[in-house]
């Protein structure tokens, strides 16, 4: 099985070790491999999602008394992120019933997956982040999907302009054979017959010109 690699980002180096260890030998290392960052600041936090491209962010919401809880804000920010790394399944951790758990659900707002305590087991942990991870393989697959059947539509429409060309044109020479038969046919009236039938003939040409450009531009 790919092991899934889970971000942390703590700011208490201790218990992101605990955690890191935790979704290892819990987890199994065959499974979950965890990376720490503990640096409070987004530009570290980009970097190691640059480097690390985590299929799990775990963000912790830091409680510092003398000023509003930090973390959440980070959310926002990593969803400006180009390209999948913008669309990373974060997972918020905080406290029941405190200020970081009200600044976590702005961060759900904001674009988090879930939040998760502090009080939670390991396995329960585990568990909210493989659902985290399906939900982006399915969300992945029913793109893929929708990328597939647009392509196939933008093929049936590419197939579909050379039939419509390829009728006029059969109707073209089909019209130029017909002329030629009846010019055969009617030699003593060459002359005339001739000046008539191309001129005919060139104005059939004009309009089926018209016909096929209105055709094209249509599709």
């Amino acid at each position: 099985m790919k092991s899934e690699l889970v971000l942390i980002i703590e700011d208490n180096p201790a218990v992101a070790r605990r955690l890191k260890k935790g979704l290892e030998d819990v987890g199994n290392s065959d499974v979950f491999t965890a990376e720490t960052v503990c640096e409070f600041d987004i530009d570290a936090v980009t970097r190691a999602i640059n480097s690390y491209k985590p299929a799990v962010i775990i963000l912790d919401i830091i409680d510092d008394k003398s000023e509003e809880p930090k973390g959440h804000s980070f959310v926002s920010e990593i969803r400006c992120m180009p390209g999948e790394l913008g669309k990373t399944p974060i997972i918020m951790k905080t406290r029941q019933n405190t200020e970081p758990f009200k600044a976590a659900v702005e961060g759900i707002r904001a674009g988090a997956k879930d939040i998760i305590f502090q009080e939670d087991g390991i396995e329960s942990v585990i568990n909210r982040i493989r659902e985290a991870i399906d939900a982006r393989k399915a969300a992945n697959e029913q793109q893929l999907h929708y990328e597939q059947q647009r392509m196939e539509a933008e093929r049936y429409k590419k197939r579909k302009k050379p039939t419509i060309i390829s009728i006029i044109i059969a109707g073209i020479l089909s019209a130029i054979q017909i002329i030629l038969n009846f010019l055969a046919v009617s030699k003593e009236f060459l002359i005339i017959e001739t000046s008539v039938m191309v001129s005919f003939a060139l104005l059939s040409c004009a309009i089926i010109a018209l016909i096929i450009a209105g055709v094209i531009n249509r599709k």
